[in-house]
């Protein structure tokens, strides 16, 4: 019985050394961040960090993604491309921000994906964060509309976004009680 464990034991960590691979580095657990657009003391909007688990045939992994979430009546802006998926970082400086948006776009209240990592089914997590833009690079920015009463204003925050490390970065913010908002710096 000894020499059977004993071999069990060898097996397992022979196995173990040589068949599993490096995981590379899991994406750190990061504290949800306050946005409050219009400055008037109230979150409007939250920064945040998603954990998931993925599972298909044969294979399973985690996934992890940074999402600005509005907060009670607030949205954020989407606007749908040709198979009907909702991209959030689709503007650009000079862009205009209507407050009654038209099709393709629309205001929404799910959370706006901006970066995601998923871990590879053989378990090694990518060296980089995917972002959610049609943009290669930076700054990003997310449209907000806020509720203030029975009216809304409407605004946008600038972000950057680290691919190696998925940190999101709150670099300005603009909002208007107007009809209109360009997106000017």
């Amino acid at each position: 019985m000894y020499r059977f464990s004993f071999l069990i034991f060898w097996i397992v960590i022979g196995c173990t050394w040589q068949s599993i691979p490096d995981s590379g580095s899991i994406p750190p657990n990061r504290d949800p961040r306050n946005i409050d657009l219009n400055d008037d003391g109230i979150n409007d909007a939250t920064l945040y960090y998603s954990s998931g688990v993925w599972d298909g045939i044969g294979s399973s992994g985690s996934t992890s993604a940074a999402v600005v979430r509005a907060e009670g009546y607030n949205s954020t802006l989407y606007k749908r491309d040709a198979q009907l998926i909702p991209h959030t970082l689709f503007h650009a400086k000079m862009d205009t921000i209507s407050r009654n948006a038209s099709l393709p776009q629309e205001w929404n209240n799910m959370g706006a994906h901006l970066a995601e990592i998923w871990q590879e089914a053989n378990g090694h997590w990518p060296k980089t964060w995917t972002i959610r833009s049609q943009y290669p690079v930076g700054p990003y920015y997310v449209a907000l509309r806020v509720q203030k009463g029975s009216d809304y204003v409407i605004g946008w925050i600038k972000v950057d976004i680290d691919v190696n490390s998925g940190e999101v970065t709150l670099l300005d913010k603009a909002f208007t009680s107007s009809e209109f908002i360009v997106i000017d710096r």
